[in-house]
């Protein structure tokens, strides 16, 4: 079975998606997890070791490629949830862009560590 890169990395990004979407959501009916925000930040991860294990090539690429667009969903969000109406910690389009700097590290940080896990994951076993 041949898997597409294209394929692969929107699965990742769906992951991340998915994430994101659950945490707009638990935030517009006022509920809070902690497990929810705990996905929420370790989305990027998971959605990294995945894609860069299933990654027919360019595993390492693949995997950390998900930090900007992961960051660039915080930023937007955040934003947008300031836009209808809600209070935000980061206001305005100044506290956007600031935002997305932090989610950038973050994110960076985490797909690192999700896209190692997976790329050492996937050569076990091979010769």
């Amino acid at each position: 079975m041949t898997r597409s890169l294209p394929r692969i990395w929107a699965g990742g990004m769906a992951i991340i998606v998915a994430a994101q979407l659950a945490w707009f959501l638990s935030l517009g009916t006022q509920t809070f997890s902690q497990t929810l925000f705990a996905l929420l930040w370790a989305s990027s991860g998971i959605a990294a070791f995945f894609v860069s294990f299933l990654s027919p090539r360019g595993k390492v690429a693949m995997g950390l490629s998900l930090a900007v667009p992961a960051a660039m969903l915080i930023a937007l969000l955040n934003y947008g949830y300031q836009l209808i109406g809600h209070a935000s910690d980061f206001p305005g389009l100044r506290g956007a862009m600031l935002l997305f700097a932090i989610a950038l590290a973050w994110n960076g940080a985490i797909c690192g560590i999700g896209t190692a896990a997976g790329y050492l994951l996937s050569r076990t076993g091979k010769r």
